[in-house]
This record gives C-alpha cells, structure tokens and sequence, in this order.
C-alpha cells in the first residue's frame, strides 16, 4: 500500500509544479499540452483526494479497508453480482459476466481487484482465488526500486509494452483500485459521454483503450475518447500516476524515453512525507 500512496502524492505536487516532459498527461486525460491548467488541477484534486482516503484523513469515518481475500462476503444474487459485507451491511455490486463461469465468489475466477464503498468507509478487495487475481497474479517488484536504481531502457518489456509495462505491478493495481474507493461517483464503471454511434462506453484499460491508438502511433493516429471520460477513468489516473513517479523518464506516445540528469523533475517536492504504513502491498 505504501507505494500506491506514494505515487498518489507525489502526482498531486508534481500537478502543481508546471513540469513539461513528454505527453502522457495529453494521452492519459485529454489535456492540451502537459501544462494544461484545468487538467492539471483535477489531477492535483483527485490524487490529494486518494492520498487521504489511503490516510485515512477523508470524510470516510471507517478510513480505507484493503482485503486480500473475498472469502468474507456473502453472497446476495448470483445472477446480478451482488454481494453483502457482513461487517457493515454494504451491498457489494462486481462486475462479472456469468455465463459458464461455476464460482459463486465475487472475485469469480475473473478479477484482479474491486473496490467498493458505504456510508462511512471504503474498501479494496485484491483478488487471491486464481490465477488472474492480483495477489497470485502481479510482478512483486516495486516500482519504488526504479526511483534509485537500474534501467528501464535495459529492460525489454518496458520498451516493448512502454507505458502498459506497469500493468503488471501490485502497486500500479491498488493505485487503479485506490481512485475508484475514493469516488465512485467520479471513476465508475460506466463512463459520462458514449461513443460517437451512441454506445455506452465502460471503463478503459491500458494505452490502446486510454488513447484509442497503440504504443508508439505517431502520424495517422485515431482521435481519442472524449476528455471528459478520460478523466472519470480509473486507469488513466493509475497510469499518469505510475509514469511521472518515475522523474528520470518520460512517456512519448506511451513510449519510454530517459531523460538528461539536469531536465529530470525532482524526486520529491517539499511537505512530501512518504507513507508510514509498513504493510508490503
């Protein structure tokens, strides 16, 4: 959990310090250019919101409750996906199609997270029923360990899937999971505008769906989703925040490029304090 918070706080004071490398947050959320101060301040709102819903320091009574298992919801309707918290009485609502699927969990062999809130709290749940859910599923390396040490650009995968690499890290997924426990009103599961034929358009993942175009598109690229689904995107948020915690880099078209020691942002801004929670997520 530490890190997740981390990566949290230091976005929102980057947003406030007019940081101009690279383009994701033009691919990520629809701004204009990476000094786009309308964009720029929600990032700020809505990352200082997470880091205090991860601190316990929001309206949320309860605070944050992180689960490493779904064995203690009880189930309500299998056919809807509704389950119940017996320790609060929340009603639980998981997104998993049915159909041929035998568990009767809400993990469901098919997640790797969820997030859900009441009244006085918030909760993530990590998945640890099987082999997609994120317990048995993601990278155990940090992402924190690239702050000070190695090379991305030696790593084949990060250059191969750029920005998409960490959507295999632990610390990535809480960060996905952590915007939706801090308002689901915000980052739902369906987003504000439709596609232009009219179609609901659910949540997007990855750089493809983020930006409706592959890692490294330049010329001819395929116009984007509406900004303002971009940024009531949960995933948008957990990858703009995963690529500028990483100050020696910079994301072009969601490649990875590594930036000159003297045009790097700092690695941390003043009344920055690292998460104290000594848990391992």
């Amino acid at each position: 959990m530490p890190n997740a918070i981390n990566i949290a706080a230091y976005a929102a004071k980057r947003a406030l310090a007019n940081v101009d490398k690279g383009n994701l947050l033009q691919d990520m959320l629809g701004a204009t250019g990476e000094l786009d101060g309308q964009t720029l301040a929600i990032v700020n709102t809505w990352f200082q919101r997470a880091t205090d819903t991860a601190n316990g320091r929001s309206n949320s009574k309860e605070g944050l409750i992180i689960h490493c298992s779904d064995a203690y919801l009880n189930l309500q309707k299998l056919d809807e996906g509704i389950y119940v918290d017996p320790t609060n009485g929340a009603r639980v609502a998981v997104p998993i199609k049915r159909e041929g699927n035998k568990a009767t969990n809400a993990c469901g062999n098919e997640l790797q997270a969820f997030a859900y809130t009441w009244l006085n709290g918030a909760a993530i749940v990590l998945c640890s029923d099987g082999p997609v859910g994120a317990l048995r599923n993601l990278a155990g390396n940090s992402i924190e360990s690239w702050r000070t040490s190695g090379d991305l650009k030696a790593t084949s995968a990060a250059t191969d899937k750029g920005i998409d690499y960490f959507n295999s890290f632990l610390s990535y997924k809480i960060l996905h999971e952590l915007m939706h426990a801090t308002s689901l009103t915000q980052f739902n599961g369906v987003l504000p505008d439709k596609d232009p034929n009219g179609n609901v358009v659910g949540e997007l993942y990855g750089y493809h769906q983020i930006t409706n175009n592959p890692v490294g598109t330049g010329a001819n690229r395929a116009p984007p989703p509406s900004a303002n689904n971009l940024q009531h995107n949960a995933d948008s948020f957990a990858l703009l925040g995963v690529g500028w915690y990483l100050p020696q880099y910079a994301y072009v078209r969601g490649q990875l490029n590594r930036l000159r020691a003297a045009n790097r942002p700092p690695d941390s801004y003043p009344n920055q304090s690292p998460a104290s929670d000594p848990s391992p997520l």
